[in-house]
């Protein structure tokens, strides 16, 4: 019985087709319709929730995430409330107030958003918190991510194939940075210099992150130029790391 069991695994590791094979057959079919509408509202969700959110500021803009950042964003959806919510909020009233019929006061939007001004701050408190706590998670699971790694690199650095795994998860190290909008701040730019330039970790970088070569090229231009920047700068070295 394992005898058969035996055979039956080598067959069936020997016809096995090649994984690329396997999709490109796949990819000649048209797009399901259910890919093709989920992505396309999961898109437009994403577009709305990154520009009332300033979410743009670290995806487009390119800054760093940190307290910085932080407080931008804040202020940001707070002038949305502001400037915007509030106003169309008393259109509104006015609108299904009959005794108004729909004029225009600007005297009575002055008056009405100065009153309603600590709204407006405790939006802004509310969204400080909420992305702070974000931003103090996503640089929390990184700092352990890099404990975790070189600690493998302590216990395992004998074992087969070790060198080869460790390469695969500094790269991941790497690509969690940059989605995460963390890769230029000072204390993960380093570290991911000193990895990136070693052959086996730019490999499994480019292998298996999407955008490959370039998106490599990429990062380390950023990083580099941001490592030399804060060299050359004395007030961003007196500056806290997480701002």
């Amino acid at each position: 019985m394992q005898k058969v069991l035996g055979d039956n695994m080598n067959d069936a590791k020997v016809e096995t087709p090649d994984a690329s094979a396997v999709e490109a057959e796949i990819l000649e079919e048209d797009v399901p319709y259910s890919v093709k509408r989920t992505r396309r509202i999961s898109d437009m969700i994403d577009y709305a929730v990154s520009l009332i959110s300033g979410e743009w500021l670290l995806s487009s803009v390119g800054l760093s995430n940190g307290g910085s950042v932080i407080v931008l964003r804040a202020l940001f959806v707070a002038l949305w409330v502001l400037l915007l919510v509030m106003p169309a909020s008393l259109a509104v009233k006015d609108l299904l107030d009959p005794a108004r019929g729909g004029t225009f006061d600007g005297n009575r939007l002055i008056q009405y958003m100065a009153h309603h001004l600590t709204a407006a701050a405790v939006v802004f408190g509310s969204v400080y918190t909420a992305l702070y706590a974000r931003f103090a998670a996503q640089w929390r699971y990184l700092a352990d991510v890099y404990n975790k790694i070189k600690e493998a690199e302590v216990k395992y650095s004998t074992q087969p194939d070790a060198a080869e795994r460790l390469a695969e998860w500094k790269a991941g190290f790497a690509e969690d940075a940059e989605e995460l909008h963390l890769a230029t701040k000072k204390i993960f730019a380093q570290v991911i210099r000193t990895w990136l330039v070693r052959p086996e970790v730019k490999n499994a970088f480019v292998r298996y992150t999407e955008g490959g070569e370039s998106r490599y090229q990429k990062l380390m231009k950023n990083v580099l130029w941001a490592v030399r920047i804060d060299a050359e700068n004395p007030y961003r070295r007196r500056r806290p790391s997480g701002d």
